[in-house]
């Protein structure tokens, strides 16, 4: 993973912006599991998972954020072809369907930008999505990162956070880039100056 060379191998200030434990799901549904679409959820190894299976069809995705295997949706048989680690935690739950997902850049608790990303990607034409994030933005103190990313989805009715995610690592699909480097540049020479 690039952004673990970066600051392995660098001597750059801040380097990246990838608190890699706090985008571990054991850490960040402490804080953020009311609000996630898979609140019903099972963690467990992937061995156990597999030993246990509970569906026809599981999603499944696994705990750390730096994906040793893409999230999505498998039968028993196509999740043991993927071959993981036996003691690779993963999450698990019952498939929804999700009709539409944004993701968004946060600073604190301050939204800096969004952009739909399913089932187009596109500018956020819903004022109650972002509704929706400022006000579990508004209730939370805890924050992974000083910049980091929450995508949110619209599904069986209502909006769900699907996970948070490192600014470093993320993809910013049709995000305003310039609101987005303005921050980022403000928190990297805030972070020089301490």
């Amino acid at each position: 993973n690039v952004s673990r060379k970066v600051d392995r191998d660098t001597p750059w200030i801040p380097g990246t912006y990838c608190n890699r434990n706090n985008f571990n799901c054991s850490t960040y549904y402490a804080y953020w599991g009311k609000y996630m679409l898979n609140t019903n959820y099972t963690m467990m190894s992937g061995s156990e998972l597999i030993r246990r299976w509970y569906a026809d069809r599981l999603f499944v995705r696994p705990d750390s954020g730096f994906k040793e295997f893409n999230g999505g949706t498998y039968t028993r048989d196509e999740f043991v072809k993927l071959n993981l680690h036996p003691e690779l935690l993963v999450i698990s739950s019952p498939v929804k369907k999700v009709d539409k997902e944004w993701r968004f850049v946060v600073a604190g608790n301050t939204i800096v930008a969004g952009s739909q990303y399913l089932p187009i990607e596109t500018n956020v034409n819903s004022n109650a999505v972002i509704e929706y994030l400022q006000s579990i933005l508004n209730e939370l103190t805890w924050h992974p990162d000083d910049i980091y990313t929450v995508d949110v989805c619209f599904a069986n009715g209502s909006y769900h956070v699907l996970e948070l995610s490192s600014f470093s690592c993320s993809n910013l699909y049709g995000c305003n880039l310039t609101d987005v480097v303005t921050t980022t540049s403000n928190l990297a020479i805030n972070e020089w100056n301490d």
